[in-house]
């Protein structure tokens, strides 16, 4: 349950790049990328 939380994350950034117009910098692409990756630890991890 908490990767899905987490995962919500990575999709507001996604969504507000997309509909929003929000930029998607080097940073904000670093951010969501380690949060991803976080996810698949946890996920697989258990």
């Amino acid at each position: 349950m908490g990767a899905l939380r987490e995962l919500s994350i990575v999709l507001a950034v996604l969504a507000g790049w997309r509909w929003l117009g929000e930029s998607f910098g080097v940073l904000r692409t670093t951010g969501a990328v380690l949060i991803f990756f976080g996810i698949l630890v946890v996920a697989v991890a258990g």
